[in-house]
Order: structure tokens, then C-alpha cells, then sequence
């Protein structure tokens, strides 16, 4: 009876650190929203939508193949650790290169340094210690908890205060700097093994050949999540970003917190199923079942209740119409339907073939992009036009995987 009790108490504390994270950016959103005028509420949303982004398109599993080590295997551990931190610097330091074209991209040319700063905040996250991660090996899920949410806490509360002082996007990029250092030092803190870096060539091809196939999926995710926002911000404008950036935030972070929370209860499970005799039918089937649940819920839920909370949290001026919440709805649907082979994918080794969701809902940014060239009356038409683009075509798209 112990066992089953640790793994409900520490399954418990993962869920609510995974709400924490969906929680608090919303705390963080809202606040700037109403404390800032649109373009520099839109231009500090950019700027944390860079960092998020930019870990998913540099993402080569370096924290799933760290559940796949045995924690005895300290050599193995380090050597991703060496990995992890050199990803990090060198995209950051691709980001902060890059900051000059990135604010004149969004039509903030004077905002250059943040874009700048936002790659050193990158940078620094890259030092964290995955012994925190390698004990979800066990279910041991707690340390991760504590780290994701003293972080997030750290990430809101400057932004917060720093609102009330600047009321611009200087709040954003300082709370993204606590952020990254308050990641790594609770990790470094609450983690049972000590940090350490290592080169162990066995490991880097095994990274390497596990973290290869992901690539192109990092490139359809950075088309998919970060590409909708370059188009919206820079075609329309940053007051259309404005507009639909409460938008995708109610919509995505709800989603994307449920589903790292079901990931990372199914993927130890999986792992361990596929181990030790290879039948992975059971937990799929339960996988399944409740990411067919979790898609009728989130899309069906977003269309009822999106526009309401959005007036009431967000303010009236980012009133999404009822035409923009249906269009919203229906691409929650399909964007978590698509996700049914993570777990079994990382588990087998078979990442590549994540790839084919993310390449769905990249193709379906051209076409939606090519519909804002159009003549639009306002602002939400072209929105209304883009989304529905987008919604037709990740509709249809998955046909082609089956």
C-alpha cells in the first residue's frame, strides 16, 4: 500500500506544478495586459514566446534520455549534462546575434537589447542538473515539482512588481533572467546527484542518434509556434498581436501543461513496460483514451467559455469574437490528437516519427499565412481568416499519416 500512495503523492505534486505552469504565465499575461499599452504587452509576449519556442526547436530529449539512464551512471548523466549546457550557449548565442533583425521583424527596432538579454536568459537555463529529471525514473516526481514551481513564482513575481514600476517590456526580460537562474539553482539544490560535466562518446552518439529525429521536428515547431506570431506581428501589425495573444495563451498553455503532466505519468510507464518485455499494449490503450478525452474537453471547453474569460481577465479591448474562439477550438482538437505517439515514440526510440504532427500544423502556417496578404476590413477578419486557413488544413492533414 506504501508504493501505490508515493506514486498518488508525488503523481499529485507533478500535477499541481504543472498547473503552477499554466497558472502563473497567466498571472504574468494578464497583468502586463492591463498594465501596458498593446504594442509593449504584445512585445514583452514575443519575448517569452522566444525562449519557449527556441526550447522546443532546440529540443533533442536530453531530459527524456536522462529518465531512459540508470541513476548509477553517473559518466552517462554528466556527459548529458555537457550537451545540455553547450545547446544552451550556443543558442542563446545565435538568439543574441540575432536581436538586431528579430526587433526590427516586430517592428521594435529600440528593443534590440532585450531581444539580446533574452538569449543570455536561455543560455543560463542550460546549466541545470537532469538528476532532478532522472528521478521520474523511480516516480519520483517531487524535486522536479518544487523546481518548476519556485521558478515560475521567481518568474512572476518580478514581472509583477516590475510592471507596476516600468509598465514596459523591461519586466519581461528581467523575470526571464530570475527565471533561468532560479530553474538552475533549484535544480542544482534539490537534485540527490552532484552536477558535473563529462565527455563519453558512446553517450553523444546514443544523444545523438536518439535526439537526431527530433531536429526537424524543433523545425516545425518553431514554423508552427513562434512562425503564427511572426506573420500576425509582422504583416498585420503589433496591435493584431495584441489581439491575439490572450487568444492563443488561454488557449495553449491550459493545453500544453495537460499534456506535459499525462507525458510525463505514461512515459516511465512505457519505458519500463517496453524493458522488460516489449508490450506496450495496455498503457497505449489507456494513452489513447485519454488524449481523445483531453481533445473533446480543451477544444469543446475553449468555444464555450474562451470569450467570457478573456473580456473579464484580459480587459475589452482583447475581446476575441465568437467566430475567432469556434476557429481557436477547433485547432485545440486537432493539435492533441496529433500528439498520441509521443510517449510510445520516445520510449522505443522511434522519435522520428513525432515529427509528422509538427509538420502537419507547419504546413497549414503557409497557406494561413498567404490569407493575410489578402485585402481585410479589420483586423479580427484577418485573424478570422488565418486561423480558419489553419484550422482547415490540420483537419485534413492527419488523413495523410493514417
Amino acid at each position: 500500500m506504501a508504493r501505490p500512495f508515493r506514486l498518488a503523492r508525488s503523481s499529485a505534486f507533478l500535477g499541481i506544478a504543472h498547473l503552477t505552469e499554466a497558472a502563473l504565465p497567466f498571472v504574468r499575461n494578464v497583468t502586463i495586459a492591463r498594465l501596458m499599452e498593446p504594442r509593449e504587452f504584445a512585445l514583452s509576449l514575443t519575448l517569452s514566446t522566444i525562449v519557449a519556442i527556441v526550447e522546443l526547436v532546440t529540443d533533442v530529449g536530453i531530459p527524456q534520455l536522462a529518465v531512459k539512464l540508470d541513476a548509477r551512471a553517473v559518466r552517462a548523466r554528466n556527459t548529458l549534462h555537457t550537451i545540455a549546457a553547450g545547446r544552451a550557449i550556443g543558442v542563446g548565442l545565435i538568439v543574441a546575434l540575432l536581436a538586431e533583425p528579430l526587433a526590427r521583424l516586430f517592428g521594435a527596432p529600440g528593443a534590440a537589447w532585450a531581444f539580446a538579454l533574452t538569449g543570455l536568459s536561455i543560455a543560463v537555463k542550460g546549466f541545470a542538473n537532469l538528476g532532478v529529471k532522472q528521478m521520474g525514473r523511480d516516480y519520483r516526481f517531487g524535486a522536479e515539482a518544487i523546481v518548476i514551481v519556485v521558478s515560475q513564482v521567481i518568474w512572476t513575481t518580478a514581472v509583477v512588481v516590475l510592471s507596476f514600476i516600468w509598465s514596459d517590456h523591461r519586466a519581461m526580460v528581467a523575470g526571464l533572467l530570475f527565471y533561468s537562474a532560479g530553474f538552475v539553482i533549484g535544480s542544482q539544490f534539490l537534485s540527490p546527484v552532484r552536477y558535473g560535466l563529462a565527455w563519453d562518446k558512446a553517450v553523444v552518439t546514443e544523444a545523438m542518434r536518439f535526439g537526431r529525429p527530433l531536429v526537424p521536428n524543433g523545425i516545425a515547431l518553431a514554423i508552427t509556434s513562434l512562425g503564427d506570431r511572426i506573420a500576425v506581428g509582422s504583416k498585420l501589425s503589433l496591435e493584431a498581436l495584441a489581439l491575439y495573444g490572450p487568444l492563443t495563451t488561454t488557449a495553449i498553455l491550459p493545453r500544453g501543461v495537460a499534456l506535459r503532466y499525462v507525458n510525463n505519468l505514461f512515459l516511465p510507464a512505457m519505458v519500463r513496460t517496453v524493458e522488460q518485455n516489449g508490450d506496450r499494449a495496455p498503457p497505449m490503450r489507456a494513452w489513447i483514451a485519454v488524449i481523445s478525452l483531453m481533445a473533446v474537453f480543451f477544444g469543446l471547453g475553449f468555444m464555450c467559455v474562451a470569450e467570457p474569460v478573456i473580456r473579464l481577465v484580459f480587459g475589452a479591448r482583447y475581446t476575441p469574437t465568437p467566430l475567432l474562439t469556434s476557429l481557436m477550438g477547433m485547432l485545440l482538437v486537432c493539435r492533441i490528437l496529433v500528439t498520441y505517439p509521443v510517449p510510445l515514440a520516445v520510449a522505443t526510440n522511434r522519435t522520428w516519427f513525432i515529427a509528422g504532427s509538427s509538420f502537419v500544423s507547419a504546413a497549414s502556417l503557409f497557406p494561413a499565412t498567404l490569407s493575410l496578404f489578402m485585402n481585410h476590413s479589420s483586423l479580427t477578419n484577418g485573424l478570422a481568416w488565418f486561423l480558419g486557413v489553419m484550422a482547415v488544413v490540420e483537419t485534413l492533414g492527419p488523413q495523410s499519416f493514417s
